[in-house]
């Protein structure tokens, strides 16, 4: 299969650091925000044969709304056209909006869980908010399993996350209710309380 993998977290990305890549050239953002163009796109297949990767690029002031803009349903519709399976590492569903506001253009998500790390009321809040955007779903990746502990889930959610609640404020949730969504802030005690 021909892949193309593309950092759509243009608020804290990380492929470039996994791959272990520039991402200061032409990137996923740069794009959007009309700085470059499709062709421009420095992709790179970070060593793994048929694997292209598309880094985030600069960190944009707006990055809900590039994600929302024509540009970005342009660009899936000609990616569709080139590859096999087209990935997008997106940000935590709680944490901001940015996955939700695209779900209509893709064809279904899948949730990375860290076992030990990912909270299981806060897993079923993300499910939850993506039910809200009536996002398809293809499944689950449960990792860092430790097989001989059997603990899979500990409450320790917010060390995961721990960079998007220092950035973005310490505590702000998208509560999903049945009409809507409603910002609220919560201390870490009412969060275990849902």
């Amino acid at each position: 299969k021909k892949v193309l993998l593309i950092d759509g977290d243009l608020r804290c990305p990380v492929q470039h650091k996994i791959f272990n890549l520039d991402n200061k050239v032409n990137g996923f953002s740069d794009m959007l925000a009309g700085i470059c163009n499709y062709e421009d796109l420095y992709r790179r297949n970070g060593g793994i044969e048929n694997l292209n990767i598309i880094t985030s690029g600069k960190i944009p002031p707006n990055p809900a709304e590039l994600l929302a803009s024509p540009r970005m349903s342009e660009f899936l519709e000609t990616v569709k056209g080139e590859y096999d399976m087209v990935f997008i590492d997106l940000p935590p569903v709680c944490e901001v909006s940015d996955a939700g506001i695209i779900s209509e253009l893709l064809t279904g998500y899948v949730f990375v869980v860290r076992s030990g790390y990912s909270d299981r009321r806060m897993i079923e809040l993300a499910v939850e908010t993506m039910e809200g955007f009536n996002a398809a779903f293809v499944g689950f990746i449960l990792n860092d399993i430790d097989i001989k502990s059997g603990d899979y889930y500990k409450n320790k959610y917010y060390s995961s996350y721990s960079k998007y609640r220092f950035r973005y404020g310490k505590s702000g949730y998208y509560r999903h209710f049945k009409y809507g969504y409603y910002k609220g802030y919560y201390s870490r005690y009412d969060l275990k309380q849902w």
